[in-house]
């Protein structure tokens, strides 16, 4: 049987790039870390990590196994909030700081679930983009953030506080309703080189994601319009005006006849996480606790498929 202990360690490393980031974000030393890998990759009799010169890269089975992993811990932290807070009653407040698409699909569930256990659970919701909702946690403004950070840009590392890694949240190509790949199961973005792009504004996550995608195909996209909501970007695709690359959870607010299309071959995703600060108290910490595993199982079903 695998040791959650080290799969949880794996899943760090996975998210970290290296060993020695997720050393740190363990409090632990880089060799116990790499320990626990090569302990893990015994039991399961095949090699999980390819060491480069920038840190660790997954294999094919290790990219498999974080997919499974994460929804294993994230269902193993739900069992234990719900066997430690089953008799509990909190009043609150908890306090949430999250972006637009995870307000709009993640949160719901889990405040629905949080509010059915604890009835007079005084909760409250931000919008923000990440590095807000990082910048309100650590002034003590909320008691949550949810964001997310791309492939190819490191998970946020901020002093005296928490982040774990709760799902991946897909890219898919979004073309027009006659576009000539419209019919097709999957996309290349290579196929894509020529298209007229829409993308965020220029300087933010998603555009950079965009932007190192496409060069990372071997091309430079002609960006035709730069906005600033997925929802935007989608009436715009549905309208004619280019292509785009949009995350699953924000794909419920697209207009129905714009077609999403995986990308096939190397699929991107953004990664969803939520970042508390250690709390004082022993109550409030095990209701972040609570509220955190909700979030991770919201997580792993809310996305369309």
């Amino acid at each position: 049987m695998l040791d959650p202990r080290r799969l949880r360690t794996f899943t760090t490393v996975a998210a970290a790039g290296s060993l020695a980031r997720a050393a740190e974000q363990l409090a632990f030393t880089p060799p116990a870390v790499s320990q626990q890998i090569a302990a893990l990759e015994r039991d399961l009799g095949t090699t999980l990590l390819e060491r480069t010169s920038r840190g660790v890269r997954l294999t094919e089975a290790g990219r498999a196994l974080l997919a499974l992993a994460t929804d294993v811990l994230a269902r193993l932290d739900v069992a234990e909030a719900t066997i430690k807070n089953l008799a509990r009653e909190y009043l609150g407040p908890l306090r949430v700081a999250a972006f637009t698409s995870a307000g709009r699909t993640l949160l719901p569930r889990a405040f629905t679930t949080l509010r059915a256990r604890h009835p007079r659970l005084r909760l409250s919701l931000t919008e923000v983009e990440p590095p807000d909702a990082l910048d309100l946690l650590t002034a003590g403004d909320v008691d949550i953030a949810v964001g997310f950070s791309y492939d190819g840009a490191p998970q946020p590392a901020v002093p005296a506080v928490r982040v774990a890694r709760i799902a991946r949240d897909p890219l898919r190509v979004v073309v027009p309703p006659d576009h000539p790949l419209a019919g097709r199961n999957s996309v290349a973005l290579t196929e894509l080189a020529d298209e007229p792009w829409i993308v965020g504004q220029p300087g933010a996550v998603c555009t950079m994601a965009t932007l190192h995608a496409c060069h990372g195909a071997g091309f430079e996209p002609r960006v035709r319009l730069n906005l600033g909501d997925f929802a935007t970007v989608c009436g715009m695709v549905g309208a004619g005006f280019g292509v785009a690359l949009v995350p699953e959870l924000a794909l419920p607010a697209r207009p129905p006849e714009v077609r999403v299309l995986p990308i096939a071959d190397d699929p991107l995703a953004r990664h969803l996480w939520v970042a508390h600060r250690p709390a004082p108290e022993r109550e409030h910490a095990s209701l972040v606790t609570d509220a955190i595993a909700h979030l991770a199982a919201a997580a792993g079903t809310t996305a369309p498929r």
